[in-house]
């Protein structure tokens, strides 16, 4: 049974490879989707090249995890208008860095989804940044316990779902994202606390 589920797996895997290969010239479509991946990343699970295949012309396709308050922008993938957007981001930097401080996942959100308005899809796929020492990254040892169920605690907590033997303490900038997370409501507070209000004034955006 097991082998039978492997041959079907590769088959799709198979079936959705060549969707991905170049379209005819005469299309004008030269690539079905572009992906960006970080060269340091070590892959958790199979490329989701089914979602690659399916994407749509306005899609862009990010880690669930580590948002941070925006876009994860260690892996990303969309058709070649989103990718471009994606790979010439900096040249909104100047506008962006006028209104508010910037941080890569808050700068990314904000340039594909509010300026360029593109619609955000979950990338059902999880990775670990690998340091020279050959190490994962503190902050990414959660993941071999997360699931896109559990996206809610990969913001500034996601330790919670880790074994408490294995779980590491957590730096300084964690705690404060969960603060801040906490704050505006985005995750659960402690037992018995109350999510704040919503808060209704909007933040000027620059143009």
């Amino acid at each position: 049974a097991e082998a039978a589920a492997a041959e079907d797996a590769a088959g799709r895997d198979a079936a959705a490879s060549a969707a991905l290969r170049t379209t005819p010239a005469t299309s004008g479509d030269y690539y079905r989707a572009v992906l960006y991946i970080r060269p340091d990343l070590r892959l958790l699970d199979d490329l989701a090249v089914a979602q690659l295949a399916g994407l749509g012309p306005r899609e862009v396709l990010t880690p669930y995890w580590h948002q941070y308050s925006g876009l994860n922008d260690r892996v990303a993938a969309g058709t070649e208008r989103v990718a471009r957007v994606f790979g010439e981001r900096q040249r909104e930097a100047w506008a962006y860095a006028q209104w508010k401080f910037i941080r890569s996942e808050s700068f990314l959100k904000w340039v594909m989804l509010n300026h360029s308005r593109f619609e955000p899809v979950a990338l059902e796929m999880r990775a670990q940044r690998l340091r020279a020492t050959g190490l994962v990254a503190d902050n990414d040892v959660c993941l071999s316990w997360c699931s896109i169920d559990q996206r809610k605690f990969c913001r500034g907590d996601c330790r919670r779902i880790m074994p408490p033997e294995l779980a590491p303490p957590r730096p300084k900038w964690a705690v404060l994202q969960q603060q801040h997370d906490i704050a505006k409501g985005k995750i659960p507070g402690p037992p018995g606390t109350k999510p704040p209000p919503r808060a209704r004034r909007k933040k000027k955006e620059p143009p």
